[in-house]
């Protein structure tokens, strides 16, 4: 009984360090900041080149419909 009991305070004690370690680690927040740094400018490009893009995504709408009229008679 005596082993098994060290050996919870062996797991116990090894899961809070574990623990500590994992919540003391900052590199998982810097990771977080570069992506909302990325959506951010990824959004702002977006607004910027809006009418360019909609001009593209529309011309490409309007070669799939070409593309797709032969096929429907």
């Amino acid at each position: 009984m005596a082993k098994l009991k060290q050996w919870w305070i062996d797991k116990c004690v090894g899961a809070k360090l574990a623990l500590d370690s994992m919540l003391q680690d900052e590199r998982g927040e810097v990771n977080i900041i570069a992506i909302i740094l990325i959506v951010i400018v990824v959004i702002a490009l977006v607004v910027i080149f809006r009418d360019a893009i909609k001009e593209v995504v529309t011309g490409l709408i309007d070669r799939i419909k070409e593309a797709t009229a032969s096929f429907e008679g």
